[in-house]
């Protein structure tokens, strides 16, 4: 009864969301492919035996990309796959029932498809059979350390935690460094202070326009949007492309944006601002 309410809600709010499209096994063709893993030649004889139209090879290959994927992207969550029914039952069926389709459904469309818009961002949804294997693999660890030979359970579980710390203190350690070196997401006071002085001064309808020049965080997600509380002329560039703006208000939008912060010509300058409405400009950068 619930589904029949809500799909009429979902259904009208993303309208324009963009669909999915079957993309096979490219997630795993596209991962043994970069040049760390030095796999390349085993997806070229793939590709090789795909024209030939062999596909009980290129079947095997595509099974081998998989299961490397999935290892390489689950790590140590796949312990969830050899819970048994003792190991099951410890968990009430509303549990199971709770969290089981999502790990399915997620995995099959985050693996097999892809978004219309927002390039290949549907591995979030292999991001939450990630999260929800957790619980799996940490009721087999359980069930291991309650059985007769309770020792076993606890040295596995104690070795595989081990396993886990290397990733997490090396995450730590590059953040740590990004944010001492200013390499990562940082927002410097000055920065905080002039948007603080925009939302004071500037009424609610007036346009902001930032140079993406001296601030590039603002080309990826509409950071000086939340920081002033006011409509900008032109910002998010990367999630204009992603998410398929209109692409003539786009182009227009940004020529002028490029016009006012390159263009040596003054009138050219002056003529893009006083038709374009903008009212506040933000930058640092020195010529």
């Amino acid at each position: 009864m619930t589904i029949i309410f809500l799909i009429p809600i979902y259904f009208s709010a993303n309208t324009n969301a963009g669909g999915l499209y079957f993309t096979g096994f490219w997630r795993a063709q596209n991962f043994v492919s970069q040049p760390s893993l030095n796999l390349i030649r085993y997806e070229m004889a793939r590709t090789i035996y795909a024209g030939d139209n062999k596909w009980m090879q290129v079947s095997v290959f595509n099974i081998g990309f998989t299961v490397l994927y999935f290892i390489a992207i689950f790590g140590t969550k796949l312990l969830a796959v050899f819970n048994n029914r003792k190991s099951l039952l410890k968990l009430p069926a509303e549990f199971h029932l709770f969290f089981v389709p999502p790990i399915i459904i997620s995995a099959m469309i985050g693996f097999f498809f892809n978004q219309e818009v927002g390039e290949s961002n549907t591995f979030n949804f292999i991001v939450s059979s990630f999260i929800f294997l957790s619980f799996y693999a940490a009721l087999f660890c359980a069930y291991l350390s309650e059985n007769k030979r309770r020792w076993i359970g606890i040295v596995f579980t104690v070795f595989l935690i081990l396993l886990t710390i290397p990733r997490a203190c090396y995450k730590i350690y590059n953040n740590i460094n990004d944010l001492t070196h200013y390499k990562g997401f940082v927002i410097l006071r000055p920065i905080l202070d002039a948007a603080r002085i925009i939302r004071q001064e500037a009424a609610e309808k007036d346009v902001v326009l930032v140079d993406v020049r001296a601030f590039y965080f603002d080309k990826y997600g509409p950071v000086f949007s939340v920081l002033v509380d006011r409509p900008m002329y032109y910002s998010s560039e990367d999630f204009l492309r992603w998410f398929k703006g209109p692409e003539d208000e786009i182009q227009k939008r940004k020529f002028v944006r490029d016009t006012i912060f390159t263009d040596p010509n003054i009138l050219n300058v002056a003529s893009v601002l006083k038709t374009s409405n903008i009212n506040y400009i933000i930058t640092d950068f020195i010529q």
